[in-house]
């Protein structure tokens, strides 16, 4: 068996718990319905008591009713925008429109290592249409399209420190009153394949398409509000990668490489999770390449309000 190194510094910024074994969370489930159920219980007969006997309920019963008013209209928002997200209608809708306020502008940037040996890589756009791919000639390029009616100029920054790691940071600000509906925006973004980067990627809301095989990726992050994402790890693979993924509401779909190890692991709020071709190992699922192969994926899976699809080559 071929075992993987691993970088310390880069293990201990994935998720920590003591409570990620399956049994242990199902027991922690199964006991907080009991006390839900309980209070639930003792709610509604503090409510038939104040009603027979004219008595006014304790403070305990209306701070109940309170939580559980909070909570319903909670679930009803999130099931709103979800229902938006997946369905692509009302206001909620993370598509954005291909409508056109003032004039589309196409702009292209390259960057050049400058020096640099690795690449720290910080994306954060609003809203929009994202794709990533690897290909750049330089040490990474960007093509944007957008409507500057609705949008201000791109930023883009690049810097090598003195320990030769560059670091690129990418953002781009909505103008007035285009929260809701901002309008045109996509970026096309390239990675150069042979410099080692880590990816840090901050997406509010709209679709995402990562195509990440054939990078050096030791580490990626990936924050995504409201839409759908895309993670399309299938390809070959020469180095190992760690991936934390998170998503607030809407769906992921995570596509995995045929001859390379991965262990994944997921944890879904509200929604589900499916995970096709893997095998559970402890608290995770792994297939069947996992610890057979110099070059591993090891993938931790974090949504809120969707649905989680791993498929497994």
């Amino acid at each position: 068996m071929t075992t993987t190194n691993r970088s310390p510094g880069v293990e201990s910024r994935l998720p920590q718990s003591r409570f990620n074994n399956p049994r242990s969370l199902r027991l922690i489930r199964v006991f907080s319905w009991i006390i839900t159920a309980i209070f639930l219980i003792a709610l509604v007969a503090a409510i038939y008591q104040a009603v027979v006997n004219g008595s006014p309920l304790p403070l305990w019963a209306w701070l109940g009713i309170f939580v559980l008013l909070a909570i319903a209209v909670g679930l009803i928002v999130a099931a709103v925008v979800y229902r938006g997200v997946a369905k692509e209608v009302g206001s909620a809708s993370a598509t954005t429109s291909d409508s056109v306020r003032g004039e589309l502008r196409n702009e292209s940037t390259r960057v050049e290592a400058g020096g640099a040996s690795t690449l720290h890589v910080d994306l954060n756009m609003q809203s929009g249409v994202m794709r990533l791919t690897p290909g750049a000639a330089g040490i990474a390029e960007a093509d944007f399209t957008y409507d500057d009616g609705a949008w201000l100029p791109p930023v883009a920054d690049y810097v090598v420190d003195d320990n030769h790691q560059g670091r690129w940071t990418v953002s781009q600000k909505a103008g007035r009153q285009t929260y809701m509906h901002p309008g045109r925006c996509e970026w096309t973004i390239r990675l150069n394949g042979d410099v080692p980067t880590e990816l840090n990627v901050q997406f509010g809301a709209g679709q995402a398409e990562l195509a990440l095989a054939g990078l050096n990726l030791p580490f990626v992050e990936l924050q995504s509000g409201v839409g759908e994402l895309l993670l399309d790890l299938r390809g070959e693979w020469q180095h190992s990668s760690e991936m934390l993924i998170k998503a607030g509401i809407g769906d992921i779909t995570l596509r995995l490489p045929e001859s390379t190890g991965v262990r994944v692991r997921s944890a879904v709020g509200l929604g589900s999770t499916q995970l096709h071709g893997l095998t559970r190992d402890g608290d995770a699922y792994t297939n069947d390449h996992f610890g057979q192969t110099a070059v591993s994926l090891d993938i931790v899976l974090q949504g809120g309000v969707g649905k989680i699809s791993v498929e497994a080559t």
